[in-house]
């Protein structure tokens, strides 16, 4: 019984130093890039899915908190010092100015292209935190990526949508010249930032030419499709809009003269 105990315990040790002599050639090989899985065509394709799943998830979180603070401070995300209008915790911007002694202002020309331009840049910075499609290689996986360390990024504000595109040539090698690449990516948030900036247009031309804007009046032409509020924090305007439909909110102030 003892010789059999011990030939038990000499194959169990030998399984072990075997066992261990492969994980540390295992971690070796990966450490230098050694792939001990290989895949073909199919299976590039599917890893390029999962990758542009993660990619397009980043751009739409990247996308979502400069757009909803665009909207509560009136198309800025930079709102410099005397441009704006504190109120119930935002810096809401002027896009109008008061015009002394007058009921009407001079409109301070908000544009899409620089909403566009501040929106490119701030969900640039947001992407820092969740890009990073190089967890997906190595040597477990059994192909590399090729990837540049910078893209290029676009915002292009329509009525009802925000398209946000990328260029970011992705290249996944696998064995005997398999290879799969992608190169654009485009996510798209469904906040309707041009159609209300068109109604803040609306509005503006009116306090321009006119002064006094009637919301009431404005809402009924348009049978309803949006709502907007007039707030009168003293000696300013803040109008709120938003469609019916939808939570998204964007609001501006109208400068006023203090008596």
């Amino acid at each position: 019984m003892g010789r059999k105990k011990r030939a038990q315990a000499t194959i169990f040790i030998i399984a072990g130093i075997v066992i261990l002599a492969l994980v540390i050639l295992f971690f070796a090989g990966r450490k230098a890039g050694v792939s001990f899985l290989q895949v073909g065509q199919e299976d590039l394709r599917s890893e390029m899915d999962k990758i542009e799943t993660q990619v397009l998830e980043c751009m739409a979180d990247s996308a979502k908190a400069p757009l909803d603070m665009m909207g509560k401070q009136g198309g800025f995300l930079s709102v410099p010092e005397k441009s704006y209008r504190y109120y119930e915790d935002y810096t809401i911007s002027y896009l109008c100015w008061n015009q002394v002694a007058r009921p009407t202002c001079t409109n301070r020309l908000l544009t899409l292209e620089g909403m566009e331009d501040e929106l490119t840049k701030a969900i640039k910075n947001e992407m820092k935190e969740c890009l990073n499609i190089k967890k997906f290689a190595g040597a477990l996986a059994g192909y590399t990526i090729d990837a540049p360390s910078t893209y290029d990024l676009e915002v292009d504000i329509r009525s009802l949508k925000v398209f946000i595109n990328m260029e970011y040539p992705i290249v996944l090698k696998g064995k005997e010249g398999a290879e799969v690449s992608k190169k654009d990516f485009q996510e798209v948030v469904d906040y309707p930032v041009g159609q209300l900036y068109d109604v803040a247009q609306d509005i503006l031309n009116f306090e321009t030419q006119f002064g006094e804007f009637d919301q009431l009046m404005y809402m009924l032409q348009k049978k309803g499709k949006f709502m907007i509020y007039k707030r009168r924090p003293y000696p300013d305007k803040i109008y709120v809009l938003k469609r019916s439909d939808n939570p998204y909110i964007f609001q501006f102030a109208v400068e006023g003269e203090s008596l």
